[in-house]
């Protein structure tokens, strides 16, 4: 499902949502990109020619120690810089779906 509170791209233009009401309609979600252009995709992004809008995932960072174990996830590479500790060894930058995730999701559970 498209959510007002994510953000999207499509055709490699980042996309406006602008509702994703419309009633009564099979293409209920209209967004609206960099040239002003509007769009209207179904409750799942797509349009009828089968191309979707895309989730851009938001970067976050860990701080990551010599016991393996990582602190964050921080929104900010500046936040995680300020909360680092001495034996701090990387602070890596990070997206859902990167093969990091998965890894700082064992570590850290729900808080990511």
């Amino acid at each position: 499902m498209i959510s007002m509170n994510k953000k999207y791209t499509f055709d490699g233009q980042a996309m406006e949502i602008l509702t994703i009401s419309r009633p009564n309609v099979t293409y209920p979600v209209v967004a609206m990109n960099s040239n002003g252009a509007l769009i209207v995709f179904t409750n799942d992004g797509f349009r009828a020619t089968g191309s979707q809008l895309i989730e851009v995932k938001p970067t976050r960072w860990i701080n990551v120690y010599p016991s393996g174990q990582p602190h964050g996830p921080y929104d900010t590479k500046k936040i995680a810089d300020g909360r680092a500790y001495r034996d701090r060894i990387a602070c890596i930058e990070f997206k859902e779906g990167d093969g990091i995730c998965d890894w700082v999701e064992d570590c850290l559970g729900d808080k990511i």
